[in-house]
């Protein structure tokens, strides 16, 4: 982190750092909305390495080759768009933003934040050590690439066949109570909220799983916490 923001000039530097108690750091979305922060396409060529450098220093590779691919995607949504002459977002690879809060030392709490459409990222360290690593949010659209150079990419495909691997092992008793809702809901159910809320518990609890369900389930939530290193996924 020191390295890349002593990269930065300083105007560079006055975008992208905020004081950890600013009200910035508890933002994130996953929208191409309007950021702050440091965007890629306003670093050079040795600061955009730095930056990658920043984001696989708090990733396992599993994640940095996912968040890259993310970050690619948007060259292919933009295409299809066109394509389908349903532009609604100006796509683009440079659109994701770089962002520290506080003095990265190991005195005084601080964080830093990668943030852009379908990529979400944050780190917060506390007496040198890594204290949580959320929000972290990967997403992907199209989940599968239909034409073009990239047809059949499915950048989370993964996580869908193994979602899909364990409803079908359900029995019907099972299923009657994993089952919510036949219709899929309009968005994230909790969305970009900063702290999440659920009314109610529902579903099947992982006790009513036989073994083979249970392993199907370890490796779906795998999918999620094998984006990190080794010690935080554990």
């Amino acid at each position: 982190t020191r390295e890349f923001l002593s990269a930065l000039d300083p105007s560079q530097r006055s975008r992208a750092v905020f004081l950890f108690e600013d009200d910035e750091r508890l933002f994130w979305h996953y929208t191409p909305i309007e950021r702050r922060g440091l965007p890629l396409v306003e670093m050079n060529q040795r600061q955009r390495q730095l930056a990658f450098d920043l984001l696989a220093s708090g990733m396992a590779n599993k994640g940095l080759v996912q968040a890259q691919a993310i970050i690619d995607h948007e060259m292919i949504l933009g295409e299809l768009e066109r394509v389908a002459r349903t532009i609604r977002w100006r796509r683009d690879t440079g659109r994701y933003f770089f962002s520290v809060f506080g003095d990265p030392s190991d005195k005084t709490p601080w964080s830093w934040r990668v943030d852009g459409h379908h990529l979400s990222l944050h780190l917060t360290i506390v007496d040198d050590q890594l204290l949580t690593t959320t929000p972290l949010f990967f997403g992907a659209n199209p989940a599968r690439v239909p034409h073009g150079p990239k047809k059949g990419l499915r950048i989370l495909g993964a996580s869908e066949d193994l979602a899909r691997e364990l409803m079908f092992s359900l029995d019907i008793q099972q299923k009657s109570k994993a089952l919510i809702s036949t219709t899929a809901p309009r968005d994230i159910i909790t969305t970009n909220s900063r702290r999440v809320v659920m009314d109610s518990v529902e579903g099947l609890p992982a006790s009513s799983l036989s073994s083979i369900q249970r392993k199907t389930l370890m490796r779906l939530i795998g999918e999620y916490l094998e984006r990190m290193s080794t010690e935080v996924a554990s």
